[in-house]
């Protein structure tokens, strides 16, 4: 009977099928005073009108977070709303210049970065 058990258990862990690896992802930064007027407009932007292919996140740097500053002066970031579309190794693959961008503007570059086309 023991054997069985045994048996019947490396049977149930064989097929156990774990979870596909996870593909790095790229990321959108949005570099954000959450306080902003623009700020606030551009976030509206996004959260109402884009959809981000699954190959990259949103992830948003904020003013009133201190461990995110380094973040603001790596990118070189001055301006804000500004948003930088990175690759999965933090790589700059579009700068968008400061300021609002429309969701179609986000759209483009997201769609040219993941076919490969940096710009």
């Amino acid at each position: 009977m023991k054997h069985i058990v045994s048996l019947l258990f490396l049977l149930l862990l064989s097929t156990i099928t774990l979870g596909e690896p996870h593909e790095p992802k790229g990321a959108l930064l949005f570099f954000i005073n959450p306080t902003g007027r623009p700020c606030i407009i551009q976030d509206k932007e996004i959260q109402e009108n884009l959809t981000l292919p699954e190959q990259f996140d949103l992830s948003y740097i904020s003013t009133d977070v201190p461990a995110d500053r380094s973040s603001f002066m790596q990118y070189g970031v001055r301006a804000l709303p500004q948003l930088i579309l990175v690759d999965s190794e933090g790589d700059i693959l579009h700068r968008f210049p400061p300021g609002i961008q429309s969701a179609a503007q986000i759209e483009t570059a997201l769609a040219n970065s993941a076919k490969g086309d940096s710009q």
